[in-house]
């Protein structure tokens, strides 16, 4: 509008064109101003039409992955499970196989005395003086053979 001095100065008619005049040029602004909200509305629903199935479809994958993950925990979870149990197993049964070790070193060191205390001279002496008393013996059984 123009300043005070100018609008006492016009007549009514004048006063209401300018008006007119303000009120089209506002009511262009309004109109632009509106055709560019709703070309961000339509902007905006054309994204969440876009986007929100991909996100769903992605939080769908998030989820299976999620589950798969628990899954292989699970899994993962009973094997170590089985390992503490096997590994319990293998230290009784080295336990035992010691305890086996060590009887039988006890036993071989028993059977090892007894050899050595055998007096192994006496006993080829003893063989061979056997051996000169059978030998009369078997000849004179051979005499008896029928050819």
């Amino acid at each position: 509008m123009s300043s005070k001095k100018d609008l006492e100065s016009m007549s009514e008619k004048d006063i209401l064109v300018e008006l007119l005049k303000e009120q089209r040029g506002e009511t262009r602004a309004r109109r632009i101003t509106m055709v560019f909200m709703g070309l961000i509305c339509c902007s905006v629903v054309v994204a969440l039409i876009l986007i929100v199935p991909k996100v769903t479809g992605a939080l769908d994958d998030v989820k299976k992955a999620t589950a798969k993950v628990g899954d292989v925990i699970t899994t993962v979870e009973s094997k170590v499970d089985m390992l503490d149990s096997t590994i319990k197993d293998i230290d009784g049964m080295v336990k035992n196989v010691d305890d086996l070790v060590v009887s039988n070193t006890d036993n071989l060191s028993q059977a090892a005395e007894k050899l050595n205390s055998v007096d192994f001279v006496k006993l080829n002496q003893a063989i061979n003086d056997f051996a000169d008393t059978v030998q009369p013996l078997s000849d004179f059984f051979n005499s008896f053979k029928i050819p």
